[in-house]
């Protein structure tokens, strides 16, 4: 467009306002018969004013009642200066011929999203005729002329920063919180909000000294924890939330108590009277396993990070920061505490609330929900699998640390010995050893035959076994011409086959076979761990194969169970 053609157009405009006006009509209307003359901004509440607080309501007074479709921020425009280029954060109401705009409360302490700002000129600009997009009255009529009104805002740190225009009266209170005061079976996910009356509060009284969650028992065992999060405010003129977001997922089975200190305040400076406090009960969850990504500054290097001791790497897309997972076990310590005093085997049946079968890493697992797990030097804890249910891996979480200063164990049994049966010409089978959790049941005596006969020594179990290892073969005679028998193949250890069955001693000085050595726990062929991810993941070797022996008509010794 050329500049002529719209100075043409501004000439036009105003002639025809003219003509418009000498007719009788009023200025303002484009509807044929349409009067507007009237329709004028008759006051603005801060006009001209300085100390203008930052959650002050801006009252608009017109002529005429409002058409409300047309106050929009176009047409009622809130600038910040000095620049008068940013619209104010806010709301319009409309109501009759009154417009009110409701600047946009702080919910950061430093204010910073506050709609108005501490110590700043602001102008209210209300375009009229010529303009199209004006307010307009219900009679469709535009403001007559285009209005202009400044105003300053309070300086930081003044009494008048805020004023008391509140919906509610003093003092502010907490009027209800989600989950109820003594709730019970309450979801551990379940949003924590804490409701006040509608005053809106200072967001800097707003932080996690002042509004607490403390853990005050877990599994019937009185303890005192604060739970780590943050109270996040949310709050409008007609509204004002807190959600307390914890860290982590709550623990199960536990009580809790939510505290709201007296310390809290409106914006206008009033306690919270009296203080708060409300409790409620988380309910028994599953267990469950989730992963956080933690992020470290790496400006004290040596002290955030031993490479020794942390499975964590320095972060090669961010540089300065420290990249690891974090493995949060859940459970719900209805195990209750391991503290033994005294040697102690384990099976699931001795724990039926607090032991559950899962899926890990596609593996079932016995899973044993524990609070706390001390074993004091000299003393062994073994753990063994279900009777008549399958081999499965076992899976111990703590809600504490865990202290091991004895043995834990899941190793297999060993084999027995055919040597016991060397009075006896009857062939008595020498059992397997037992299987150790994730192991399996080692082999029942191998047949021997009469001396003479060379015959290859027994070969222990192999080829990939997951997740703990088999047990081994019962061992075969050797190649002596004595009677001699060889031990029965040592039981798999975790994620390990058994070793092989050991060759009988030598001629007639000995008549049975030295036993097959437990398999080892540190193979991962069998079952790839991630062991950066969960280091703690580790199983006990099988049990030794049983001696063999000669009873006058053949050999036979046990292999050892797996672990």
């Amino acid at each position: 467009m050329l500049p002529g053609q719209g100075v043409l157009r501004w000439s036009v405009a105003v002639v025809l306002a003219i003509v418009v006006g000498a007719c009788g009509g009023g200025g303002g209307s484009d509807r044929p018969g349409g009067g507007g003359g009237s329709f004028v901004l008759m006051d603005v509440s801060v006009g001209d004013h300085d100390g203008v607080p930052l959650n002050e309501i801006l009252v608009l007074t017109f002529s005429e009642e409002l058409d409300r479709d047309t106050v929009r921020p176009e047409t009622i425009q809130v600038r910040e200066g000095p620049n008068y280029g940013r619209q104010v954060p806010g709301e319009f109401r409309v109501e009759g011929r009154r417009v009110e705009f409701f600047p946009r409360l702080p919910i950061l302490p430093d204010l910073s999203d506050s709609g108005f700002q501490p110590a700043m000129d602001y102008k209210v600009i209300l375009p009229g005729q010529p303009d199209v997009s004006t307010v307009r009255s219900v009679g469709n009529n535009r403001l007559k002329k285009t209005t202009t009104v400044r105003f300053r805002t309070a300086a930081a740190g003044s009494p008048d920063l805020f004023r008391d225009n509140f919906l509610d009266a003093t003092p502010p209170h907490v009027q209800f919180v989600n989950p109820p005061d003594g709730a019970v079976e309450v979801r551990a996910d379940s949003e924590i909000t804490i409701t006040f009356n509608r005053r809106a509060l200072n967001p800097v009284t707003v932080n996690a000294s002042n509004i607490t969650l403390t853990l005050v028992e877990r599994g019937n065992t009185p303890v005192h924890r604060i739970v780590s999060g943050v109270p996040v405010l949310e709050q409008t003129h007609d509204s004002v939330v807190v959600k307390f977001v914890p860290t982590f997922p709550l623990a199960d089975e536990a009580r809790y108590i939510l505290h709201v200190d007296r310390r809290v305040q409106d914006l206008v400076g009033n306690d919270i009277d009296p203080g708060f406090e409300s409790e409620f009960s988380i309910r028994d969850e599953p267990a469950r396993f989730s992963e956080f990504e933690l992020s470290f500054d790496a400006t004290e290097k040596a002290i955030l990070m031993d490479p020794d001791e942390s499975t964590a790497s320095w972060n090669e897309d961010v540089e300065g920061a420290l990249a690891a997972l974090f493995t949060v076990a859940g459970g719900n310590a209805t195990a209750g505490d391991l503290k033994p005093v005294a040697n102690r085997q384990i099976a699931p049946a001795d724990f039926p609330r607090g032991h559950e079968v899962m899926s890990i890493d596609g593996h079932e697992c016995d899973v044993y929900n524990f609070r706390e797990i001390s074993i004091p030097a000299g003393t062994t804890v073994r753990f063994t699998s279900a009777p008549g249910e399958p081999d499965r891996s076992v899976v111990l979480l703590s809600l504490k640390p865990v202290l091991i200063e004895g043995t834990l164990t899941v190793s297999g049994g060993d084999g027995q010995d055919s040597e016991r049966s060397s009075t006896n010409t009857k062939l008595v089978v020498a059992a397997g050893g037992a299987a150790g959790p994730g192991g399996t049941q080692g082999s029942d005596s191998y047949d021997g035959t009469k001396v003479g006969v060379n015959y290859p020594q027994s070969e222990g179990d192999a080829g990939d076994v997951e997740p703990g290892g088999e047990g081994g073969r019962g061992g075969d005679c050797s190649s002596s011409t004595a009677y001699s028998v060889a031990g029965g193949g040592g039981g798999g250890g975790a994620r390990t086959a058994g070793l092989n069955g050991t060759k009988g001693g030598s001629t007639t000085t000995s008549w049975r076979g030295a036993a097959g050595k437990g398999g080892r726990s540190t193979d991962q062929r069998s079952y790839p761990v991630n062991l950066e991810r969960r280091p703690n993941v580790g199983g006990a070797g099988g049990g030794a194969g049983g001696l063999g022996g000669h009873n006058g008509r053949g050999w036979r010794t046990g292999g050892g169970g797996g672990g």
